[in-house]
């Protein structure tokens, strides 16, 4: 008997009747503390995971020469509550068949094997190094795979897959890089993901499918399906300061779960916020105070923006890194009825403050009013606002 992961076990030892006497069979039986899994895996406080679920345990062993191990742990994590972002959320109550199965063979490396019910399933192989483990390689398929993940020649670490739904903004909140880490692209070079919806900023993104792909220049992201068409490209590491471009083909997205729930209606006035600050709430508030300088270079194109039923049109932005935060040097946007066109800042100690200032112009109001989501209130044959917003 004894407690590990604040809850009890009882483990029993036998040989296995149909095996050799010289091999042991230690079988386990017991319970595990959501608290104490949520400490062992060092989340924040505000990634909880609540309850207890039980666990079966196989541990086999036989001696020299062989010295063959293997464990093997599984449960159905029925009784946990887990408030990580999607898609690993799950509610008290639903079951999600999870196993862990290490082998020590021989000779040769260590290999783990991680299944997640039908969310995901992977295998890493460990290899015997002077200060301990290292990876030797991995693989992670998403979705309901009957097959196991496959290991790739070409690189360290191979996924990809089908994801049903990917909070994004709750993966950055998580996302605590090291920097004496090796980049990402020394381990992973290609992989495709299918996904019914990417939740980003309050906004979702419905039936994605992502090309990552690596080179010495930096990362591109090849983006298609129904609703959103384009590529965005990052930086490497030779050049970090050179901007991320993002170029799009057609760019629609609607309001994310979050919206609706609140009762409040994302309106266009809120579009220039959302401009200004996407990439801050991305590298601010997502890690906990907004950090204009935190934010890189960007250039940003998108033929045709729909924000559910607000028909933007061709929208350009440009942002400049600053010592002090971000300029926008410019924000061009033609609806076909109306034309935006705007510069702005976001620089300063702290949150630092942001300004944005410009014009709208119309040739048809009624028609404008409508294309951006309001009822036609006010018919004119032309009309020009001019704003200067600073928070």
């Amino acid at each position: 008997h004894g407690k590990i992961l604040g809850g009890p076990f009882q483990m029993q030892a036998r040989a296995p009747r149909n095996a050799p006497v010289t091999r042991t069979m230690l079988v386990f039986n017991g319970t595990l503390s959501g608290d104490a899994i949520h400490s062992a895996l060092s989340l924040p406080a505000s990634i909880p995971i609540n309850g207890t679920t039980d666990w079966h345990g196989v541990l086999r062993m036989a001696p020299e020469p062989a010295r063959e191990r293997s464990l093997r742990i599984n449960g159905s994590l029925a009784a946990l509550e887990l408030k990580l972002p999607e898609p690993l959320a799950k509610p008290a109550g639903r079951p999600l068949p999870s196993s862990v199965e290490i082998l020590w063979p021989t000779s040769g490396a260590t290999q783990v094997r991680v299944a997640l019910g039908s969310v995901l399933r992977g295998q890493v192989t460990l290899d015997s190094g002077a200060n301990g483990p290292q990876l030797g390689r991995a693989a992670v398929t998403f979705g309901a795979a009957t097959e196991p993940a496959a290991f790739s020649d070409t690189q360290v670490v191979n996924t990809g897959g089908t994801i049903e739904r990917l909070d994004l903004t709750g993966w950055l909140k998580l996302y605590t890089p090291d920097k004496s880490a090796k980049p990402l692209g020394s381990f992973l070079r290609t992989a495709k993901f299918d996904v019914g919806q990417i939740d980003y900023l309050g906004l979702s993104f419905l039936d994605v499918s992502l090309d990552v792909s690596a080179s010495d220049a930096g990362w591109r992201i090849g983006i298609g399906g129904p609703n959103v068409v384009g590529s965005i490209s990052l930086p490497g590491a030779a050049n970090p300061a050179e901007p991320w471009q993002l170029e799009f083909q057609r760019l629609k997205f609607v309001d994310g779960p979050g919206a609706a729930d609140s009762g409040d209606t994302l309106r266009p006035g809120d579009a220039l916020q959302a401009g200004g600050t996407a990439y801050g709430a991305a590298y601010g508030t997502a890690y906990g105070t907004p950090n204009p300088r935190a934010i890189p270079a960007i250039k940003f194109h998108a033929a045709d923006v729909i924000w559910g039923e607000r028909e933007f049109g061709d929208v350009k932005a440009t942002l400049g890194k600053r010592d002090d935060g971000i300029s926008l040097d410019e924000l061009r946007v033609n609806g076909g009825n109306f034309t935006v066109n705007a510069k702005g800042e976001w620089r300063g100690k702290d949150a630092g403050l942001g300004r944005i200032e410009g014009t709208l112009a119309s040739t048809d109001v009624g028609a404008t009013l409508k294309q951006l989501g309001y009822d036609a209130v006010i018919e004119a044959k032309t009309g020009k606002m001019d704003f200067d917003m600073s928070w």
